[in-house]
């Protein structure tokens, strides 16, 4: 999937599943079963919405229409441009890894669980991973644990405004998920940013501004790791970059080489020495060498803080005890 799965490609496959979902949810359907086995890829990389076996047609209540004017409320009420709630409990069906919260939990709900279906495949795109919880991060109420996205699968070079797209479309407020007829202006918008750098649209420019100051850490944290990886991948030195890279030094180890430091004479019974200077060796005879080796490490340790090993030790396997690691 790298070069021929661009992020061109990425974002209209998102485009081409929101225009049709767009018009399904024009004709009053529910889909109810919206995931990736359920969304077909052309040949010229186009992609149809398939699969109707579990679609529903939502029926407006009639019975408002006929009453009276008398039971009618007055113009210019709020009950007059409210929104009729279209919410109904309906049979619970699909697969549970698309399906939305509201959906699993038994509650009433409307065309917006295919939304939720809809960011979770966003997800799959971005991230290239399935839609199984134990690969994709999920809360305990079923939502998108967007913070586990972040840390495991999101790419550095994704666009800014796709993840924060699928993000709102996983909102656990269902009237908070945008229409499909809104991501597909918005998912088109992106698109054409991407191909001729057409500005993106305000209202989506607003939406990845907010989502990644909320999320500020963890996009620093990749600027920075991608800076490191640029700034080596062009320096001509880059064994400087390897060390600077190994120079954390744990502070386990640190505490065991000062015990080491501090250990008698007698603590090199039985041992070898290299001196890294004169790179002299003795077997079973080092009382001389030992000597050295301390005495020059106490200067060095007199003259800064820190503990500077100029000699090594080389077990000698045949005293040694050998469940010793």
């Amino acid at each position: 999937m790298g070069k021929d799965f661009s992020w061109n490609i990425r974002v209209s496959y998102a485009k081409d599943i929101a225009a049709g979902m767009a018009y399904l949810h024009s004709m009053n359907v529910i889909h109810r079963d919206l995931n990736s086995y359920n969304c077909l890829v052309r040949e010229n990389q186009s992609v149809v919405v398939a699969d109707f076996g579990l679609a529903r047609l939502v029926m407006e209540e009639r019975n408002q229409s006929r009453t009276s004017s008398t039971e009618r409320p007055a113009k210019g009420t709020l009950s007059e441009f409210r929104k009729p709630d279209r919410r109904k409990r309906y049979t619970v069906v699909g697969n549970p890894y698309w399906m939305a919260p509201e959906m699993i939990k038994g509650k009433t709900y409307n065309e917006r669980v295919d939304i939720f279906s809809f960011g979770i495949m966003i997800c799959e795109i971005i991230g290239r991973v399935s839609a199984d919880p134990d690969y994709l991060a999920r809360t305990n109420d079923f939502g998108l644990n967007v913070e586990g996205f972040l840390q495991q699968h999101h790419p550095q070079h994704c666009p800014l405004p796709f993840l924060p797209v699928a993000v709102l479309c996983c909102n656990m407020d269902a009237e908070k998920r945008p229409s499909f007829s809104k991501l597909e202006e918005w998912l088109e918008n992106l698109l054409m940013h991407l191909d001729i750098g057409l500005p993106l649209l305000s209202e989506l420019e607003h939406l990845s501004t907010a989502f990644w100051q909320s999320h500020s850490h963890q996009n620093q944290d990749k600027t920075l790791h991608s800076q490191t990886e640029f700034h080596c991948s062009q320096s001509p030195d880059k064994q400087q970059c390897s060390d600077n890279a190994n120079n954390h030094v744990d502070p386990d180890d640190h505490h065991q080489n000062q015990k080491q430091n501090d250990q008698p004479d007698s603590f090199f019974d039985g041992q070898q020495h290299i001196h890294n200077n004169s790179d002299l060796r003795t077997e079973n005879n080092h009382s001389g060498l030992s000597t050295a080796c301390k005495n020059h490490s106490q200067n060095k340790l007199s003259q800064s803080n820190r503990p500077i090993e100029t000699c090594s030790v080389i077990w000698d396997r045949s005293t040694d005890d050998s469940s010793f690691l």
